[in-house]
């Protein structure tokens, strides 16, 4: 099937030039990288370095003094990159995941004690203490050094099998004991904010294709510096 120009498949950015400079720059460190599991974010700098100089047309050399300012243009680049591929498609991105991308604060209070869960919701919907106390006296989770709180955030950031249970729930409305990962919970949202397509939400679904596809790519690269027909290094 041919690439789309929206979505370009890995083996096809990956022409015989760039296999070139991969392994001029990096085959002679690559066991040494590798070694010190440092193999994969060096290819993945290496990557986006030639997105980078895709866009620019030029040596990032000569567009960049200082390493902050390289770093800079290097991600600023990228992202312009990431653009001229997936805007067509930022729409359908968004309502695939427009729930993951809500955003949510809520209080939370995991336990591994069912019966222990229950008398909690109980004492709580009595009025017999508050969630926040209850939630720092026998909270098992981190967050209840906060008092269960955990802070306006993005859905997709929540603990696993959380955002199902805000996202059936109005601003102060408790839940039952709710199984959770290993154990049970009771949760209290707090406030939503559905997500609107606007230019932050944008950037996050580039980054996040753009993620996505560069560990694609780096997925490829490694037989390309450690088989047996990639292993020499070009003079």
């Amino acid at each position: 099937m041919a690439s789309s120009p929206l979505d370009p498949r890995p083996v096809a950015w990956l022409v015989p030039e760039r296999l070139q400079r991969l392994r001029q720059q990096l085959a002679p460190a690559a066991p040494l990288l590798g070694s010190a599991c440092l193999l994969k974010p060096a290819l993945n700098h290496w990557v986006r370095l030639e997105l980078a100089q895709e866009v620019l047309g030029a040596p990032l050399e000569q567009a960049a003094q200082e390493q902050a300012e390289l770093k800079q243009l290097v991600g600023e680049s990228c992202l312009r990159w990431a653009d001229q591929q997936w805007r067509p498609r930022l729409k359908s991105l968004y309502l695939e995941r427009k729930a993951m991308l809500d955003r949510a604060s809520c209080r939370l209070l995991r336990l591994s004690n069912k019966h222990l869960a229950l008398e909690i919701y109980h004492r709580i919907r009595a009025g017999e203490a508050s969630f926040e106390s209850l939630a720092t006296l026998h909270g098992e989770g981190p967050e209840r050094l906060q008092g269960g709180l955990l802070p306006l955030q993005p859905m997709g950031s929540m603990p696993l099998g959380l955002p199902v249970v805000l996202q059936r729930l109005h601003p102060g409305e408790l839940t039952m004991p709710q199984r959770l990962g290993a154990g049970f919970a009771l949760v209290q949202l707090e406030q939503l904010q559905p997500a609107c397509l606007d230019a932050a939400t944008e950037q996050q679904l580039l980054s996040q294709e753009l993620d996505s596809w560069v560990a694609a790519v780096v997925a490829e690269l490694p037989a390309h510096l450690t088989s047996p027909q990639h292993s020499l290094v070009d003079p």
